[in-house]
C-alpha cells in the first residue's frame, strides 16, 4: 500500500507542479489552502487514518470562536457552510469542525447529505446520514462489541447542554476504557481530549477509506 502511495504521488507530480506551499501531503500546512498536487494526491490516500492525523493536527491549531482575548479563526471552517456566518457558528461548530477535517482528508461528502435534515453542520445530520446510507457503519456507543479506531467519527449526548447529539469529534485514539479525541468547539475551542466511554458517548460513525458520497 505503501509503494502504490508513493508511485501515486510521484506520478502525480510529474503532471501537475507542485507549488511552493505548504500542505498535510507535504512536510506542513497552510491555513486550507491545498494545491492541485495534493487535492489529486490526497483522492489516492483518502482513509480514516489520513483522517486522524489532520484531525489532531487541526485540533492542535486552537481553532477558536469568540472569545475576550483573541478574535475568533474559525472563518475556514465556516466558509464551508455558505449559508452561515462566524457569528452564527460561534459556540456551536463541532460538527462542522469534523466537517472540515473530512474534507481536507479527501472525502468527498456534500455539505448536506440527501439523507439529512439539515447541513453536516448539526450533529444529528450526521447520524441521520449514517444510518441512511448503508455504506456508512453506524454502532451505537453501548455496543460492546464495536472497537473504535482512529478515524471514526463520535457522537456524544449531553456533554453540555444536557440534550441528544449535543456534541461530536474524531477519534485518535482507543484504549479499553476511555478514548482520545479531536474536537472542535469545546468551551469555543478545539481540543486535544479524553473522553471516558460511558452513556454520553451515543455513537460511532465509520465512514469507509476512499469514500466518495
Amino acid at each position: 500500500m505503501i509503494a502504490y502511495i508513493e508511485a501515486g504521488k510521484n506520478e502525480i507530480l510529474k503532471k501537475v507542479e507542485p507549488c511552493s506551499l505548504m500542505c498535510y501531503t507535504c512536510s506542513g500546512f497552510n491555513d486550507g489552502v491545498i494545491c492541485e498536487s495534493a487535492k489529486a494526491l490526497l483522492k489516492i490516500m483518502c482513509n480514516r487514518n489520513k483522517l486522524a492525523v489532520i484531525a489532531r493536527a487541526e485540533a492542535e491549531k486552537r481553532y477558536n470562536g469568540k472569545l475576550n482575548n483573541c478574535a475568533p479563526n474559525i472563518q475556514n471552517i465556516v466558509a464551508l457552510f455558505p449559508k452561515w456566518s462566524v457569528d452564527e457558528a460561534n459556540g456551536l461548530w463541532c460538527a462542522a469542525f469534523v466537517y472540515h477535517c473530512v474534507i481536507l482528508a479527501g472525502f468527498e461528502i456534500p455539505v448536506r447529505p440527501k439523507e439529512s435534515s439539515c447541513s453536516l453542520a448539526g450533529c444529528v445530520a450526521w447520524e441521520e446520514w449514517a444510518q441512511a446510507d448503508t455504506r456508512i457503519e453506524c454502532h451505537s456507543g453501548n455496543d460492546n462489541v464495536f472497537q473504535p479506531t482512529a478515524g471514526d467519527i463520535v457522537l456524544f449526548d449531553r456533554v453540555f447542554n444536557n440534550t441528544d447529539h449535543d456534541h461530536m469529534g474524531i477519534v485518535l485514539e482507543n484504549y479499553d476504557d476511555y478514548i482520545i479525541t479531536a474536537e472542535g468547539n469545546v468551551e469555543n475551542v478545539s481540543r486535544i481530549l479524553e473522553r471516558k466511554k460511558n452513556s454520553h458517548i451515543r455513537a460511532y460513525i465509520r465512514i469507509p477509506d476512499n469514500f466518495s458520497y
